[in-house]
């Protein structure tokens, strides 16, 4: 069961979390794709296991802020590794030790400053880390370079009929987002949170059961019902089926296929 607090200790540091995530994904110059798959990664770190990250804090050694920002590093750097493979520390820190290979590896893997690194150490550790800081060499930085970039190019000048087209659809869209958003106003924080993951980044409903510790055929039965009750509404505003489809379907405009789950069986209960 998720604590409350946690939740909205979640929530209400949400813009931050995702601000950190952009700061990120700039210094390290990642692909928009690379971006929003790095923004899911955190998202689930955050909130598995009912928010344990959050509960860990105990705002003894760090601002939340500086907390956050560890997290998220931290979750950037596991995240390089799953892609690049394992980093390893400097010839200088393996010699000068455990503590020092530790440093090594939060300043220069994780991209910590040597005061957030601190606050996560133990406090006997800190004045010896400040130390072995002024030993350590500094280390530049990988960078991935992508070589789908010319697949993002433009093909070529859009007709004026499809420009109308597209400026239709967005005025329509405008509209459906603010309806959309005063109808998810009046939803829990936990069912704010799912249309956040699914609709936004979007998780597949697997990976969100799995970070909620519910069952997936739960999942998809919450997930049915809280979708027909918002279309109800949308529709119920003068919005077409095939309109509501655009905020409600984001996999209908090309997002990625579920991970295998068959769903709730028709005949299960």
């Amino acid at each position: 069961m998720v604590e409350p607090d946690l939740e909205r200790l979640f929530l209400d540091n949400l813009p931050l979390i995702d601000r950190m995530v952009a700061s990120v994904c700039r210094r390290n110059r990642l692909t928009k794709e690379e971006c929003e798959d790095f923004a899911s990664v955190v998202h689930l770190k955050f909130i598995a296991d009912g928010y344990d990250v959050l509960r860990k804090y105990s705002g003894k050694c760090a601002s939340i802020r500086g907390y956050l920002n560890a997290v998220v590093n931290h979750a950037y750097q596991d995240h390089r590794n799953h892609v690049w493979g394992k980093w390893r520390p400097s010839t200088e820190a393996r010699r000068l030790g455990p503590l020092a290979i530790r440093l090594d590896t939060m300043l220069h893997r994780d991209g910590l400053t040597l005061e957030e690194a601190c606050a996560l150490a133990a406090p006997e550790d800190r004045e010896e880390m400040q130390r072995l800081a002024t030993l350590l060499v500094p280390r530049a930085k990988r960078r991935m370079e992508d070589v789908r970039e010319l697949d993002q190019l433009p093909s070529g000048e859009r007709s004026p009929e499809d420009e109308l087209i597209d400026r239709e659809r967005e005025a329509v869209l405008e509209g459906l987002q603010a309806a959309l958003a005063e109808a998810r106003s009046r939803l829990g924080s936990e069912d704010q949170l799912l249309l956040h993951l699914r609709l936004e980044r979007p998780l597949s409903l697997v990976r969100i059961a799995k970070a909620f510790g519910w069952e997936t055929r739960r999942m998809y039965r919450h997930w049915a019902k809280l979708i027909d009750n918002l279309r109800t509404q949308l529709e119920g505003r003068g919005f077409t089926h095939e309109q509501v489809a655009w905020v409600l379907e984001p996999e209908a405009d090309g997002g990625g296929p579920e991970e295998t789950d068959p769903g709730p069986s028709k005949g299960s209960g």
